[in-house]
């Protein structure tokens, strides 16, 4: 049902009221940070989905990337943690939402997906998504943000060569040969070289984003702060907290110092009206570009616009014609993920319109007391547990 009516454009709002009206143990709403489900018959808690309200800040302003993944034997209930990340513009990760799901089946992943969608606005819905080969995964990104560039993680597609040849191959010659060029063929170019080759993914946006790197540090620290591979709900939600405040912390002050710093190799004279304006990666990015262009001379004719496609950043052709005329690179050239600086709300502008989100806040807000089986056995009132992230 949530595939045919994406397709046919159907409001997250309406979508959501639909939902309810087919199953009445559907509790998901948009005015609040969590989302669960009960079993029909046991009344046991399956899935439980939350977004702290400081992530929530964040991604409405950095809508364009996330990044998902897997976390297992963390939780006393033995399940299956997801975690979902983004980035800014001045290259920081940020934790954008949280879900417990009962089992790794595509309905899972797709009820967690959806109730992220479901917090947000049409305009604020992400150009990519990274993953690793977890089909039920990649088919849940599919079917909720049906317009998203999919990637696979390029670390995960090195590893799985290494585990599957490296212990049969004996010599560098053998793991040259063409056996092993037969078996990357089969299994993944032929498959799935749009979603990790480069001449394919960066024809589209991802803003240098090639792997599920960015969230598989989150798990190692979110690991670190819990302690413990039994941890109940109540830990990881103080330790969430701790966590996002941080990172909200580290962004601010990452904002500040692309706004007052200027490094040595940014004072170009063709820089003049990026500085202050523009993340201070994008400066390096763009200065990286300009060495290339003057080592390879490039133009038009040899340059491929890579970085323009796939950043939204002046690529070496187009700098090579500021640099020989003399002009400064104009503001409006820059992506508009690279002149965030702030955490207001995102503002797509498209060919024919400007749309704003009217996203309501989402909190941590208590919910009516409600006691239940939590998981496999285990109770709690989920309106005292919630309290611990209430603003």
């Amino acid at each position: 049902m949530l595939v045919d009516l994406t397709s046919k454009n159907v409001t997250p709002r309406d979508i959501l009221s639909t939902l309810k009206e087919q199953d009445e143990n559907n509790v998901s709403t948009l005015k609040t940070g969590k989302s669960f489900a009960l079993n029909n018959i046991s009344n046991e808690l399956e899935n439980l989905f939350f977004i702290h309200p400081r992530s929530l800040d964040i991604w409405r302003a950095f809508p364009h990337v996330l990044i998902v993944d897997i976390m297992y034997k963390t939780n006393k209930y033995d399940l299956p943690f997801v975690q979902i990340v983004g980035v800014t513009s001045i290259n920081k990760t940020f934790s954008i939402s949280f879900a417990f799901i009962i089992n790794k089946k595509e309905d899972n992943y797709n009820w967690a997906l959806t109730c992220l969608k479901l917090t947000l606005e049409e305009c604020m819905y992400p150009h990519v998504i990274v993953t690793d080969r977890e089909l039920a995964l990649m088919n849940a990104c599919q079917q909720v943000f049906p317009d998203a560039t999919r990637l696979l993680c390029r670390w995960h597609i090195t590893e799985n060569i290494k585990k599957h040849y490296r212990q049969s191959i004996k010599s560098q010659h053998e793991w040259d040969s063409f056996c092993v060029l037969k078996y990357l063929d089969q299994v993944w170019l032929s498959k799935y070289k749009e979603m990790f080759v480069s001449v394919w993914i960066d024809r589209h946006l991802n803003f240098g984003e090639r792997t599920t790197n960015r969230v598989e540090s989150q798990h190692a620290k979110l690991k670190k702060y819990l302690c413990a591979k039994n941890s109940s709900l109540d830990k990881f939600v103080g330790c969430i907290d701790q966590i996002v405040k941080y990172q909200l912390t580290s962004i601010y002050e990452s904002f500040e110092k692309s706004r007052i710093i200027l490094k040595h190799r940014h004072s170009l004279p063709c820089f003049r009206l990026l500085q202050g304006f523009v993340a201070l990666e994008a400066l390096d990015i763009l200065e990286e570009e300009l060495q290339r262009s003057s080592r390879h001379q490039l133009d038009s004719s040899n340059c491929g616009c890579k970085l323009r496609h796939s950043c939204g950043l002046p690529c070496a052709c187009m700098l090579s014609v500021y640099l020989n005329s003399g002009k400064c690179i104009q503001l409006d050239s820059i992506d508009v993920f690279w002149r965030k600086l702030d955490l207001s709300l995102m503002v797509f502008f498209t060919e024919h319109h400007t749309y704003f989100s009217q996203l309501s806040m989402v909190f941590f807000t208590e919910i009516p007391y409600l006691r239940f089986t939590l998981f496999h056995g285990s109770t709690m009132d989920l309106s005292v547990n919630s309290s611990l992230v209430t603003e």
